[in-house]
């Protein structure tokens, strides 16, 4: 992800984009929340961070030549992204809110769900 701030300066980073939304004026809950909630939000972020990186490098391998594919590469990832769903799909989320690490799940389930629809 990318942000221009309205001075110019250039974000390129998920975190980097939360503590600046974070640093305007709203009304809004926090993206990156206090001490005690910010390491749930955090661990959620690396989560879904994780699931993200599992299933970019299952498409990438999916994407070389049939015969220089690496099988058991994708079996791990598709191995690991299922965990992490699992670990997830444990967790009571409604009344979630709104987070950098809600938002970072989103993205990767979708994710998953568009590029890997196989693993429903």
């Amino acid at each position: 992800p990318a942000l221009v701030t309205d001075q110019g300066l250039h974000l390129c980073d998920s975190t980097a984009i939360c503590e600046y939304l974070d640093s305007l004026p709203s009304n809004a809950a926090p993206l990156l929340p206090e001490p005690k909630a910010r390491e749930c939000v955090l661990a959620f972020v690396a989560m879904s961070d994780g699931i993200m990186y599992a299933a970019v490098a299952y498409v990438l391998e999916g994407r070389r030549p049939k015969e220089i594919q690496y099988a058991m590469w994708r079996e791990r990832k598709e191995a690991a992204i299922m965990r992490a769903i699992e670990k997830f799909s444990a967790i009571d989320m409604s009344h979630t809110p709104l987070s950098m690490g809600s938002i970072g799940l989103v993205v990767a389930l979708s994710y998953v769900s568009f590029r890997l629809p196989h693993l429903d």
